[in-house]
């Protein structure tokens, strides 16, 4: 009789994701064994257990995944989990804290495919750097300043540059990004993209700063505002921007714009308060349609 294909979860969260179970039995796994509240130091034993308990054969249809949300303790497992294998005893082990790591694997692999695709280049002998985000508005933000402070050690011209909405901008964690960025004169371009709209809430109902641009400007940013239904105009700017960071310009190094308007390709909220998105008017704006008709805003 064929042993059945086992699969077991760790996780150090009180418990596992259902998303991962069902994609587990999704994937033909016979059955999936859940453990909760799993410490580093418990990995080793539990590896052992599962690897030990078939034959060499069979062992080969055993598999660990690690769950949980903290990346690093995910690694701190695997790392556990690897020591624990005595050859040929050894079975395959996938960590993925919160989808971050087949999401990261699923952005490489589109990267790999545009350069080969538009570019006729492979990512063979490149050096590959995923800088996550989170689901925190504007967590995205102090990620970007860690790749600036990376670039600025390692010297050079890089610069880092982070896009965000203009809910972000109302955020705490923003406006600490901004202080830090700017006391450490750290090489990064902060790029706003402003429909308006903070997902269903207006803009004029949660601050009185009409301009998203004028937010940085008690640090004494290089600071623009461009219409973002003009192709050419971000462009332009963006380039302007980038000469600037890379020469080490702006009175700190830091450059902020926002790329202002509704545009065809962003979010478009449903229900905002107070009334209906008119969606005729944002998709007769489209600047991807404006562009490839040589059309600019008047």
């Amino acid at each position: 009789m064929e042993r059945p294909h086992l699969l077991h979860m760790i996780t150090p969260d009180a418990n596992v994701s259902p998303f991962d179970v069902n994609m587990a039995y999704d994937a033909g796994f016979d059955a999936v064994i859940p453990y909760t509240h799993v410490a580093v130091k418990d990995v080793r034993g539990l590896v052992q257990d599962m690897i030990f308990s078939r034959s060499v054969n069979d062992v080969k249809r055993t598999a660990l995944f690690i769950c949980g949300r903290d990346a690093s303790l995910a690694l701190d497992m695997l790392d556990k989990a690897r020591d624990a294998m005595v050859p040929p005893f050894e079975i395959s082990c996938f960590p993925d804290p919160a989808g971050s790591f087949t999401t990261a694997a699923a952005m490489v692999a589109c990267v790999e495919k545009a350069l080969r695709d538009k570019k006729k280049r492979e990512l063979k002998g490149c050096t590959v750097a995923v800088f996550g985000a989170t689901g925190v508005v504007g967590g995205n933000v102090p990620l970007a300043l860690g790749s600036a402070l990376a670039a600025r050690l390692l010297g050079g011209d890089r610069v880092a540059v982070v896009f965000f909405g203009d809910g972000a901008v109302q955020s705490g964690i923003f406006a600490e990004s901004v202080n830090l960025a700017t006391l450490w004169r750290l090489p990064v371009i902060l790029v706003c993209e402003n429909n308006g709209f903070a997902e269903f809430t207006p803009r004029s109902a949660h601050t009185t700063v009409e301009r998203v641009s004028d937010v940085v400007a008690p640090y004494g940013l290089d600071r623009e505002t461009v219409d973002g239904n003009d192709v050419l105009a971000v462009r332009e700017a963006f380039a302007r921007f980038l000469a600037s960071a890379r020469a080490g310009g702006g009175r700190r190094g830091v450059l902020a714009g926002s790329v202002d308007g509704p545009r065809g390709g962003g979010p478009v909220p449903r229900r905002p308060p107070g009334g209906r998105v008119q969606l005729p008017l944002r998709r007769s704006r489209d600047p991807a349609d404006s562009h490839a008709a040589g059309e600019r805003p008047a």
